[in-house]
C-alpha cells in the first residue's frame, strides 16, 4: 500500500511541478517516459528497502531467497551529478532540458537494495526479544519527500569544544557544496549552552546564518544523569559525549519524513579538508553515494591493534583495546558476553573474533548510522529484558515498561531517557549490525598497517597504504602523515572530506586562535 501510494503521489500534478520544470510543448510526453524509468527504480528499491527483493546480505540483491542476483536496475536518464544535472529529450532536432533537483540525483545514482528495514541473517542463538516497533518510513520513499539533505551529523557539543565547531561552521557555511549534502545538527546539554553559543557565533563568525545549523537541546541535567547510573559530580564527559551524540541520532528519527537516510555521529574537532572545493563538481555531491557504497559492501573496516605499542605509555594498545570491544559487545547482545561465547551463528563468531584478534572498528570510516537499522536497535535496547540486564550493570533502576509501549512525535528521544550507551558508541552499532542485520567485518590490516592504540585513521604506522581504502574521514594525524611523506599520499579523485581531532596537531590547524577568540564566552569551563 505504501509502494502504491507512494507512486500515485510521485505521478500527480502537484509532485511533478516539484521536482521537475519542462520547457517546451511536449514536456508531457517527455516526462510520461522519465517517470516510467524512475517509478521502477522507486519500486525496486521501495521493495528492497522492506526486504521484498532478497533474502541475503545487505548489497547482495536477488529476488526471492537462493535466486542468483540479476543485474542491477538502470540508474536515472542522462549522467547522474551535482545540482543544475541536466536530463535532454528531443523534439525534432531541438534538445529540450530539464532538471533534476540535487538529492534526487544524488539519490538515484547507482541504485541498489541497500538501505534494508528488513533484518538479515539475525542472531538465532542469542534472540532480540522485543518486537520491532520502528515508527520510520521506509528510507526510499522519504527520500522522495523530504526537502533536507539525505546525510546529517549529530555533533555532541560542550562548551570547551565550541571554538572548532564554530570554526567548522564558518567553512561549512561558505561552501555550496557541503551545505546541499550535509545537514548539521549540534546537540548541546543544556539551553544555557545553547544560548552561549549562539552569542559566541554572532560574535567570532557573524557572517554563519544561524539557519545553517540546527540546535538539539538534551536536557542532560543532574537528575538524567543520576537515572542513568552516573556520578553527576564525577569525570563522565566521554560517556555523556556517547549519550548526546545518539540523542543527536534519536533527533533525526523523531522528523518523520523530513528524516535523512543517515545520521554521521561526530565529535567537535572536526573541520572540512577543503574549504575551496565547493562547487559543481564538489566531491560533497558524492558523500551520500560514498556512504551507500560502504553500505552495499555489507562490511565495516577492522584492522588489528598492536600488542607492542604501548597506551598512555602503560598498556598496550590491544589490551586497552579489547577491553572497549568486550564492554560493547557484552553491551549490545541479549544475554551479554555469556551467551555470545555459547552462541554459533556466524554473528556471534564474528564479535567474539573481533574480540579476539582485537580488530578495532570505531572510526575505521566516517561513522554513518542507517537511521532504519537504529530504530530497531532501539526498541531492543528499551525492552524490559535489557532494561533489567543493563540496570544490574550500571546501578540504576529500571522502567518497570517496554519501549514499545512510547509513542508520539518525539518517540525516540524519550526512549533515550532510558538507555546509557557505553563508550566509543559507533561499535555497539556495528556489532549490532553484525548480529542482527547481516554484517561483517572486513580486516584491512595488511592494507592500513596495526593500529597503535585505536583506529588505524587515528595515528596510522609510517608505510600505511591506507589512502588506498579512500575514507570519507581522516585524523589530523593522518592529514600531517600524508603531508610528509610517512604514509601513502590520500587521493585527490576521492578524497576525505572532514578531518577529526585537529586538536591533535595545533600548531598545523591554527586551533589555539580559535581556543582564545572564544575565551570571553567560555570563560574557564571544563
Amino acid at each position: 500500500n505504501e509502494i502504491g501510494a507512494a507512486r500515485m503521489a510521485g505521478g500527480s500534478s502537484s509532485r511533478r511541478s516539484e521536482y521537475f520544470r519542462c520547457s517546451q510543448v511536449g514536456g508531457s510526453l517527455l516526462l510520461l517516459a522519465a517517470f516510467s524509468v524512475l517509478g521502477f527504480a522507486f519500486v525496486y528499491w521501495e521493495n528492497a528497502s522492506i526486504g521484498l527483493t532478497s533474502s541475503l546480505r545487505p548489497g547482495q540483491g536477488g529476488f526471492g531467497a537462493g535466486a542468483p542476483s540479476p543485474p542491477g536496475p538502470p540508474g536515472p536518464p542522462g549522467p547522474p551529478g551535482p545540482p543544475g544535472a541536466v536530463l535532454h529529450g528531443t523534439k525534432g532536432a531541438q534538445s529540450e532540458p530539464f532538471s533534476l533537483p540535487s538529492r534526487l540525483v544524488q539519490a538515484l545514482e547507482g541504485i541498489s537494495p541497500i538501505v534494508s528495514s528488513t533484518a538479515r541473517e539475525p542472531c538465532r542463538q542469542c534472540p532480540v526479544t522485543a518486537g520491532n516497533c520502528s515508527t520510520l518510513r521506509p528510507a526510499a520513499s522519504r527520500m522522495w519527500t523530504a526537502s533536507t539533505p539525505l546525510v546529517a551529523a549529530s555533533i555532541a557539543l560542550h562548551p570547551p569544544k565550541f571554538s572548532f565547531v564554530g570554526r567548522f561552521l564558518d567553512g561549512y557555511a561558505k561552501c555550496q557544496a557541503a551545505r546541499e549534502s550535509i545537514s548539521v545538527h549540534l546537540v548541546f546539554s543544556d539551553e544555557a549552552d545553547r544560548e552561549d553559543f549562539k552569542r559566541g557565533m554572532r560574535m567570532f563568525h557573524p557572517t554563519v546564518p544561524e539557519n545553517s545549523w540546527t540546535a538539539v537541546v538534551a536536557n542532560a541535567n543532574r537528575a538524567q544523569l543520576k537515572a542513568l547510573g552516573m556520578n553527576p559530580d564525577g569525570d563522565v564527559k566521554q560517556i555523556l559525549a556517547s549519550w548526546k551524540k545518539w540523542f543527536g541520532i534519536a533527533h533525526l528519527m523523531d522528523l518523520g519524513d523530513e528524516a535523512p537516510v543517515y545520521g554521521l555521529m561526530l565529535d567537535a574537532e572536526v573541520m572540512l579538508y577543503s574549504v575551496t572545493d565547493c562547487g559543481p563538481n564538489s566531491p560533497w555531491y558524492k558523500l551520500f553515494t560514498r556512504i551507500q557504497q560502504l553500505e552495499a559492501s555489507g562490511t565495516f573496516p577492522v584492522s588489528q591493534v598492536s600488542k607492542n605499542a604501548t597506551f598512555m605509555g602503560e598498556e598496550h594498545g590491544c589490551g586497552y583495546d579489547r577491553g572497549i570491544i568486550k564492554r560493547n559487545a557484552d553491551w549490545v547482545t541479549p544475554g551479554g558476553l555469556n551467551c555470545l561465547r555459547k552462541c554459533m551463528d556466524r554473528g556471534c563468531k564474528e564479535v567474539a573474533e573481533q574480540i579476539d584478534l582485537c580488530r578495532f572498528s570505531w572510526w575505521t570510516d566516517i561513522p554513518y548510522v542507517n537511521l532504519a537499522f537504529a530504530s530497531r536497535m532501539f526498541a531492543h535496547l528499551t525492552s524490559r529484558q535489557w532494561q533489567k540486564r543493563m540496570g544490574g550493570i550500571y546501578g540504576y533502576k529500571p522502567l518497570d515498561s517496554d519501549g514499545c509501549e512510547v509513542q508520539g512525535p518525539d518517540r525516540h528521544k524519550l526512549l533515550m531517557q532510558r538507555i546509557r550507551f557505553p563508550m566509543f558508541e559507533y561499535i555497539c552499532y556495528q556489532q549490532w549490525c553484525v548480529l542482527n542485520e547481516g554484517f561483517s567485518f572486513r580486516d584491512v590490516t595488511s592494507v592500513s598497517g596495526l593500529a597503535k592504540w585505536g583506529s588505524y585513521l587515528e595515528d596510522p604506522l609510517p608505510g600505511s597504504r591506507l589512502a588506498d581504502l579512500h575514507p570519507i574521514w581522516v585524523s589530523a594525524e593522518t592529514v600531517v602523515a600524508s603531508e610528509r611523506g610517512r604514509i601513502k599520499r590520500l587521493t585527490e579523485d576521492k578524497p576525505p572530506l572532514i578531518i577529526f581531532h585537529v586538536d591533535h596537531d595545533g600548531h598545523r590547524f591554527n586551533v589555539e586562535h580559535y581556543v582564545k577568540l572564544w575565551k570571553p564566552v567560555v570563560g574557564g569551563r571544563k
